[in-house]
């Protein structure tokens, strides 16, 4: 064979094996998109279905439809909005799949007039109006038999709990049942009277605390007495606000409920604040903050919880009203942040602020079989201190502050096998002189169960949370804290299906550049000091000058600069010229190594899979080019 044959050949051979490949890869591509055969490599697997939603896809008993309305128009729709719709489209096809024929998904494009426009509407899907005057849609309707819920408009900012929100509507559809509540509490929350201030007319009856109100659009909240010596077995969720000296038997009441499989809501308080408006002693006066637990159950489970007690963190301080109308920082009152808050678990992902008052700590070990998960802690500058010292000035706090160097859990949820706190049954109540009753008791619960503990029943009264104004004779509620929302998203969580627990906030699939972030950070230290250092010439020079202006002997030339003065001035002025130099040559500096970083990590990016292709290509060349010649 010829040279020339032979390149001809060779030639050909490469092309077709080119066209070949290129076939292959467009197969397999369109074979994988059409099986749905794929591998999540991300860190959080942010594509991957978590094992509750799974598990209660699989207990579905009725066939359950996502119908997923969304505008398709490549005009109308923004781009961003573009992209998230395509990553919920890739979640439904991972409900679809887990469904096992249990969910249908039917996409809707409601375009103007259009009859699937008329569906988003009957489905309480809403349009968002943009600028231009049009609408787009981009919502979720889940129906099953008659029931539909829906969420009207998926924003990006939620992508973090987008898998929950869309399990939750599929349990609560699937369980159409309203959900029931149970409150006990010894703090008027239900609405109580409190009684009459002496010298003062009864005062009408207060309406709800606000919490009670939210939680009843939601769910079926019934009032349990706080002496109860049994719990309905129709409570699903009990909330327990400052069980203040409540009784064994009702602590045995709230043991048997848990261990039946209940769940419980508990907010204790070493030193509740609120108490004392509504509680009056005999005298008329308000009595002294109380403190409340649940003990005997907190001994069992393995939780300790100090009643004498209270935390004061000075990093979370937060700004009070003092006397005179005088504002001043309180570190007993703290006001946490999502450096304090468990952003990974889906009850405080969605949690900005919360605000804790005079609250307590959670410390110790809990028992074996059971997991303990911290929803809000504080930072490392607390303390523990005595009720007392944490009632003084900030001053005075801080006068005998020794920080111990630990986050303290404020709030916590176990979850497992609980075990009953009364080893010998039902504790004998008054006039019962037997140190037991017979009847049969539970010892241990059946199944994993949940609680969630918070070592303040202050934060859910209305002032820590909410402001009340009127407007043409309607109450109007300003939130300016989520501490309502931790209670809302423990009970929406406890009340479900005890899967969702599991549940964990998926990853928000927008990654910063940490390098280009921790220069910045390193950049913006150095402007602080240089800024510091700037500040602090300056306060020196006009203390130079004033000191001067003082040592004249003409008072009446006190407003005439002295060439003394006039030289520190100069000498001022040049420095902070020269500052400020300094700081421009930082600053351009940042933009060039930022510039740079971001060149080259956009370039990696870019071009590693083709050069990573090149050199396999050329690799693969060689090893046959000598295998030919060997031969």
């Amino acid at each position: 064979m010829s040279k020339n044959n032979k390149n001809i050949q060779t030639l050909l051979f490469s092309a077709t094996g080119i066209v070949v490949m290129a076939v292959l890869m467009v197969a397999i591509n369109v074979i994988t998109n059409h099986l749905h055969l794929r591998k999540d490599l991300t860190e959080d697997k942010l594509y991957t279905l978590s094992d509750g939603s799974k598990q209660i896809i699989k207990k579905l008993k009725s066939p359950v439809t996502l119908r997923f309305y969304c505008t398709r128009s490549q005009t109308e729709m923004p781009i961003y909005l573009k992209s998230y719709a395509k990553r919920i489209e890739d979640l439904l096809k991972e409900y679809q799949i887990a469904g096992g024929g249990k969910l249908k998904i039917e996409k809707y494009d409601p375009s103007p007039d259009s009859d699937a426009e008329d569906a988003a509407s009957l489905d309480g899907i809403d349009g968002q109006t943009l600028q231009t005057g049009e609408k787009i849609y981009l919502g979720l309707a889940v129906n099953s038999i008659d029931e539909t819920l829906s969420i009207p408009f998926l924003s990006p900012n939620n992508e973090s709990t987008l898998e929950y929100d869309i399990t939750r509507l599929i349990l609560r559809v699937a369980n159409p049942s309203q959900i029931v509540v149970g409150i006990m509490s010894t703090l008027p929350v239900m609405g109580d009277a409190p009684p009459p201030n002496v010298g003062y007319p009864q005062r009408q009856a207060p309406t709800p605390w606000v919490f009670v109100s939210e939680l009843k659009k939601d769910f079926d909240v019934r009032e349990i007495e706080i002496d109860a010596a049994n719990i309905p077995e129709d409570i699903s969720v009990l909330v327990v606000v400052h069980p203040k000296e409540v009784s064994d038997q009702t602590q045995f009441a709230i043991d048997q409920y848990v261990l039946g499989g209940g769940k419980l809501i508990a907010f204790v308080d070493p030193m509740s604040a609120i108490e004392s408006q509504f509680a009056k002693s005999d005298s008329g006066r308000p009595s002294p903050p109380g403190s409340s637990t649940l003990k005997f159950l907190f001994d069992a489970w393995g939780v300790e919880f100090d009643t004498q007690k209270i935390i004061i963190d000075m990093k979370n301080a937060t700004e009070v009203g003092g006397q005179g109308g005088q504002r001043q920082t309180s570190p007993s009152v703290l006001s946490l942040d999502s450096r304090s808050l468990n952003v990974g678990d889906i009850i405080a992902s969605s949690l900005d602020k919360v605000i804790f008052a005079y609250s307590g700590a959670f410390t110790g070990e809990v028992e074996d079989g059971l997991t303990k998960t911290v929803l809000v802690h504080t930072s490392k500058q607390s303390q523990l201190v005595e009720s007392y010292k944490a009632q003084l000035p900030e001053k005075a706090i801080a006068k005998d502050f020794r920080p111990d160097d630990k986050e303290y859990a404020l709030a916590i949820r176990l979850v497992g096998n609980f075990k009953t706190a009364f080893e010998n049954g039902a504790p004998a109540g008054e006039g019962d002189d037997s140190a037991s009753q017979e009847s049969e008791y539970l010892k241990e619960s059946a199944e994993s169960g949940a609680v969630i503990l918070v070592a303040d029943a202050d934060m859910i009264y209305d002032d820590f949370w909410v402001r009340k104004t009127s407007f043409f004779g309607q109450t109007i509620h300003q939130v300016f804290s989520d501490n309502n929302n931790l209670l809302q998203n423990s009970a929406e969580q406890l009340s479900g299906d005890s899967s969702l627990i599991s549940i964990r906030s998926r990853g928000v699939t927008n990654r910063p550049f940490l390098i280009v972030k921790g220069m910045q950070l390193e950049a913006e230290k150095k402007y602080k000091k240089e800024i510091s250092d700037l500040e602090e010439e300056l306060s020196e020079a006009q203390q130079k000058i004033g000191e001067l202006n003082r040592t004249k002997k003409d008072q009446s030339q006190r407003f005439i600069m002295s060439k003394e003065q006039a030289r520190e001035l100069e000498k001022f002025q040049e420095k902070k010229v020269e500052v400020n130099q300094r700081l421009k040559e930082l600053r351009k500096q940042l933009r060039k190594d930022v510039d740079s970083l971001e060149i080259q990590l956009k370039l990696i990016n870019i071009a590693s899979v083709p050069a990573g292709v090149c050199v396999f290509g050329l690799m693969f060349a060689f090893i046959r080019k000598r295998r030919m010649a060997g031969k």
